[in-house]
């Protein structure tokens, strides 16, 4: 990754204007949601690894916060005129009711925030990085890459425009 990239890890989240990217690694039971307003070019993600909490960025509360950090970068934003994607859970959560994914959701309807993309579940791991055009680049990887082979080798790749 370049200097541009912030790496975003488990429990955190962040808000910034594009060219600056957000990413993180190893999603594995974890959720990503990625909220942008095109209109000011603010992206915000977090790593959700709480489903249930006080905690900030928990899947209770991750979608009030990250609409806070972007008011914060930006008072113009309006909760109404974002868009979400949604990356990570494994196929084993992502149908809980109780899942980081349904809660996520629920909360998205509240503000009526539509989701343009998920790329959930699967039973790989995955890596995600908001690029600058903007598009978000999700890569799909096997645990057992980097044990095995010291390194991170994607078995997919999604390109997704904002």
């Amino acid at each position: 990754m370049n200097t541009s990239a912030i790496y975003v890890p488990p429990q955190q989240g962040i808000a910034l204007r594009l060219p600056q990217r957000p990413y993180t690694n190893d999603l594995q039971h974890c959720l990503a949601p990625i909220l942008y307003s095109p209109e000011t070019k603010i992206v915000a993600m977090a790593h959700v690894y709480d489903t249930f909490g006080p905690a900030r960025y928990s899947a209770d509360n991750v979608i009030d916060s990250l609409i806070e950090d972007m008011i914060t970068q930006d008072n113009s934003i309006k909760p109404s005129s974002l868009r979400a994607s949604l990356v990570g859970e494994q196929t084993i959560s992502v149908e809980m009711p109780t899942s980081r994914t349904s809660k996520v959701t629920a909360a998205l309807q509240k503000y009526k925030i539509p989701i343009i993309h998920k790329v959930l579940g699967g039973y790989f791991w995955k890596k995600v990085c908001v690029m600058e055009r903007p598009e978000i680049l999700v890569e799909e990887y096997l645990q057992d890459c980097v044990r095995r082979y010291g390194e991170f080798q994607a078995q997919k790749e999604h390109w997704l425009r904002l």
